[in-house]
C-alpha cells in the first residue's frame, strides 16, 4: 500500500515525538496529551491545526457537495404509522427520521426514542457546563458585549416562536401557566408571596447592594420614574376598578368588604384564643367584636362573668381572682421600655399635678408626662359616664395637656392602636423626646435630593411615620452617600378635610416629613424645604402639628409662623371601628349624597352603625409666605 497523503499539505503535532504527518490536528488527538483546543492555541500560537491550502480545498469540496444536493418536497407516513394514518409533508425527509411525526401525535406527547435520548444527553451536558466557572465567565462576557442589533434580533425571534406556540396572547398564557404551577406547589400565585423566596430575595439584594428593599436606592427609583407615567397608571386602575367593583376602589363592592371582615376575624381569632388560654379564661359565647359583652369562665375558680375583649386585654380579668384593677398591658410595656433606656425616676398614676385626675406616667427629671389612652376607655361615651366633673368631655385630653403645660411639663398622648400596631415608631419618637437617640448621625449637606416613586414613599412612611401613608402630589426624598433613602417630605394641594374649601394657585400643604429611625440627619428638613421652594412655584405653605406629639419646634426653626391661638384650639375627633382596635379619620366616613340619611347628623349615623368616637388634643397651624419682590 502506497501512502497517498501529500506531506507538503500535512501538519505535525509538536507534542508527539514520532513526527508523523497528519492532515489535521483534531481535539480527539489532543485528548491523548490532556489538552483542549484553546490550551493548544495558547501554548503554540504560530502552529497550524490544519494547513491553510488544505483548508481551502476542503471548503471548495463542501461547496460543490452542497450544490449537488437538491431539495425535494416529499410526503411520508407518520413515524407512529401502526397507530396513526396521518402523513407528514417536508423536504428531504426519511421514513426513520426523528421529525417525521404528525401534529396530533406531538399533541399527545409522543417523542421519538432517539430524540428523547438526545435531549437527555444535552441536559446532562448543560448541567456539566453550568458548573464550570470558566464557561460561566465566558458567557457573561459575551452577553455584556452584545450589540443592540443582536438583542433586538433575539427578541424578535423569541416573540415569533412564542406566537407560533401560544398565539398572540402568549404573555397571558405563560403567566397562567406559571400561576397554576405556583398554586400546585406552594398554594400562592406569585413567588414573592412565599415567605422563603421573599427572604432569599431580600438577603441576596442586601449582600449585593447593602439594602434589602431595591426601591431604597436612588438609581432604581430614577429608573422607575423615567419609565412610568403615574397619571396614566391611576386612570387605568380607576377604569378597571369601576368595571369590576362599580367604584374607584375595590372596597366599593360589599362582597369584598364582607371578605375583608372575614379575613380579619380569621387572622384575629387564633391570637384571641391563645391570649385567653394564657390568662386562664374560656369563652362561652360566639365572638363578634371587641365591644359586645360575652360570657367568660375563669379556669382557676370556675366563676362565670360578663365582659368584652377591650376590657380583658387591658387587664380586667376575673373579678373574684383580681379584686383590684390592674394597669393596662400597654402602660406596663411603656414603663418597662423606659426602664431599659436607663430612666430611674418613673412615677405611675400620679395625682399631684392634675388634681383630681391622674397622669399615667410622670418623668420629673425630663419634665415629661405620658398618657396611655385605651380606645374604648377613652371614647366619648365612656368619658361621659366616668369623668363627670368636666362639663364638655370633648376637651378632656386637651384639658390635661394645657394643665401640664401650665406646670412646666410636656404631655405625650399615645393612643392604644399606635402602641399596638406602630410600636417601633412610638419608641423612636419617645427616644427623640427624651434626647436618648442613639442612631447614626449624618449631615444633610452630604445628601442628594430628588423625587421618588409613590411606592417608595408609601413603604417609607408606613415604616417611620406615626400617621402612615398620605395622598400627595410632590414627593421629595433625601439620599445618603450610599444612595440610601434617609428622609421624605411630601406636599399636596389644599385639603378640604382640613378646612380649605378653595384651591388657590401657589398654595401648598406640607403633609409629611420624617427621617429613617436608624439615622439622625442634621439640617435635612431645611434642605428639603429649600429644594421645594427653589424648584416649584409657591406663594403660601402651611402645615399642621399634632399637639399629642409636637409643640411645633421644628416649624419655628424652618421659619414658619403660628397662625392659631393655642388656647382657642378645638380638638379633632376620630371614629373607632368596632371589629378591630383602629381609628379611622372622620373625613374617610363623611356623608355623601348617596348615603345621606334624613334627620341624622354624621356622628349619629356612624354611631348607629356601631362606630365609637374619640377626641384628640387638636392641631397647631403653621404657615410661611413668600415675600413679593417689587
Amino acid at each position: 500500500m502506497t501512502n497517498l497523503v501529500d506531506e507538503s499539505l500535512c501538519v505535525y503535532c509538536p507534542e508527539c515525538n514520532d513526527n508523523k504527518p497528519m492532515t489535521q490536528i483534531t481535539w480527539n488527538h489532543l485528548k491523548k496529551h490532556n489538552l483542549t483546543l484553546d490550551q493548544f492555541k495558547s501554548k503554540y500560537p504560530s502552529h497550524y491545526l490544519i494547513h491553510p491550502e488544505k483548508e481551502k480545498q476542503l471548503k471548495e469540496l463542501r461547496k460543490k457537495g452542497k450544490e449537488k444536493k437538491k431539495s425535494v418536497f416529499v410526503t411520508k407516513p407518520c413515524w407512529n404509522y401502526k397507530n396513526c394514518n396521518n402523513k407528514v409533508e417536508g423536504v428531504n425527509i426519511n421514513v426513520g427520521s426523528i421529525y417525521v411525526i404528525c401534529e396530533e401525535c406531538k399533541i399527545k406527547g409522543l417523542i421519538h426514542p432517539s430524540l428523547q435520548k438526545h435531549k437527555q444527553r444535552m441536559s446532562r451536558r448543560a448541567k456539566q457546563l453550568n458548573k464550570n466557572n470558566d464557561i460561566i465567565k465566558k458567557r457573561t462576557k459575551t452577553l455584556k458585549n452584545r450589540s443592540q442589533e443582536k438583542i433586538d434580533r433575539w427578541k424578535n425571534k423569541r416573540e415569533k416562536t412564542l406566537i407560533k406556540k401560544y398565539g398572540k396572547n402568549w404573555k397571558q398564557t405563560q403567566y397562567e401557566k406559571i400561576k397554576n404551577s405556583m398554586l400546585k406547589k406552594y398554594g400562592k400565585k406569585h413567588a414573592l408571596q412565599v415567605p422563603e423566596f421573599l427572604d432569599k430575595a431580600r438577603t441576596t439584594h442586601f449582600l449585593k447592594t447593602g439594602v434589602s428593599n431595591p426601591m431604597e436606592l436612588k438609581e432604581n427609583v430614577d429608573k422607575v420614574l423615567s419609565q412610568r407615567n403615574q397619571k396614566e397608571i391611576t386612570e387605568k386602575t380607576i377604569k378597571t376598578n369601576i368595571k369590576k367593583y362599580g367604584g374607584p376602589s375595590p372596597m366599593c363592592s360589599p362582597e369584598i368588604v364582607a371578605k375583608a371582615n372575614k379575613t380579619r376575624l380569621q387572622d384575629f381569632l387564633p391570637r384571641f384564643f391563645t391570649f385567653l388560654s394564657s390568662v386562664n379564661l374560656l369563652l362561652l359565647d360566639e365572638y363578634t367584636d371587641c365591644y359586645t359583652y360575652n360570657k367568660y369562665q375563669c379556669l382557676k375558680c370556675n366563676n362565670i362573668f360578663e365582659s368584652n375583649w377591650n376590657q380583658i386585654q387591658q387587664g380586667r380579668l376575673c373579678p373574684l381572682c383580681n379584686n383590684k384593677f390592674k394597669p393596662s398591658k400597654g402602660k406596663k410595656e411603656i414603663v418597662e421600655y423606659l426602664k431599659t433606656l436607663g430612666i430611674k425616676n418613673i412615677i405611675t398614676n400620679d395625682r399631684t399635678i392634675l388634681k383630681p385626675y391622674e397622669v399615667d406616667i410622670l418623668l420629673s427629671d425630663y419634665k415629661l408626662c405620658i398618657e396611655y389612652c385605651g380606645l374604648y376607655t377613652h371614647s366619648h361615651d365612656v368619658l361621659e359616664k366616668t369623668r363627670k366633673t368636666i362639663t364638655d368631655k370633648k376637651y378632656y385630653h386637651l384639658y390635661k395637656l394645657n394643665e401640664c403645660n401650665k406646670h412646666g411639663y410636656n404631655l405625650i398622648t399615645i393612643f392604644e392602636d399606635e402602641w399596638l400596631f406602630k410600636k417601633n415608631i412610638v419608641k423612636s419618637m419617645l427616644r427623640q423626646k427624651l434626647g436618648l437617640n442613639t442612631s447614626i448621625a449624618i449631615n444633610g449637606r452630604d445628601c442628594t435630593i430628588s423625587e421618588i416613586t409613590p411606592n417608595a414613599k408609601r413603604d417609607f412612611l408606613n415604616k417611620f411615620h406615626i400617621q402612615g401613608n398620605d395622598k400627595s402630589e410632590i414627593i421629595l426624598g433625601a439620599f445618603s452617600k450610599h444612595s440610601e433613602l434617609v428622609a421624605v417630605m411630601t406636599f399636596s394641594k389644599p385639603n378640604i378635610a382640613k378646612g380649605s374649601r378653595i384651591k388657590k394657585e401657589g398654595h401648598w400643604e406640607l403633609n409629611r416629613f420624617c427621617t429613617n429611625a436608624n439615622y439622625r440627619v442634621r439640617g435635612i428638613a431645611s434642605k428639603l424645604l429649600k429644594y421645594f421652594q427653589r424648584n416649584y412655584e409657591w406663594t403660601y405653605i402651611y402645615s399642621f402639628a399634632d399637639r399629642r406629639w409636637s409643640s411645633g419646634d421644628l416649624y419655628y426653626k424652618l421659619g414658619f409662623a403660628l397662625e392659631n391661638d393655642p388656647l382657642k384650639i378645638k380638638p379633632n375627633y376620630w371614629y373607632i371601628d368596632t371589629n378591630n382596635l383602629k381609628r379611622t379619620h372622620r373625613f374617610a366616613l363623611r356623608l355623601t349624597k348617596k348615603n345621606n340619611p334624613k334627620k341624622m347628623t354624621e356622628q349619629m349615623y356612624r354611631v348607629s352603625q356601631g362606630y365609637g368616637i374619640i377626641y384628640d388634643c387638636g392641631n397647631l397651624k403653621f404657615s410661611i409666605q413668600r415675600e413679593l419682590t417689587t
